[in-house]
C-alpha cells in the first residue's frame, strides 16, 4: 500500500510532455539532394510550445558508415 501511495505521489509531481509526431517524405530512390532531406512534417499535441532540433544522419547501406550529417537550428513547435 505504501508503494502505491508513493507511486501516485511521484506521478502527481511529474511534468508530462505531449507527443510529437513526425512524417517524413522520402525522396525518389537514387536522388539525394540536400533540400529533399528536410521534407518532413512535425506536429505537436502539447498545449505549450516545445523547442526541438532535428539531426539527419545518412549512412551507407552496406558499411553502415555515416555519409552525411546535418543539424537544424532550434525550432519552436506550437499547437
Amino acid at each position: 500500500m505504501r508503494r502505491l501511495a508513493l507511486i501516485a505521489l511521484i506521478l502527481l509531481f511529474l511534468n508530462s510532455v505531449a507527443q510529437v509526431s513526425m512524417t517524413v517524405q522520402l525522396p525518389p530512390t537514387g536522388v539525394v539532394q540536400k533540400a529533399h532531406l528536410w521534407n518532413m512534417l512535425l506536429v505537436s499535441t502539447s498545449s505549450s510550445p516545445i523547442l526541438v532540433k532535428i539531426e539527419v544522419i545518412m549512412t551507407d547501406v552496406t558499411t553502415n558508415q555515416p555519409i552525411q550529417t546535418a543539424l537544424s537550428r532550434t525550432i519552436t513547435l506550437t499547437s
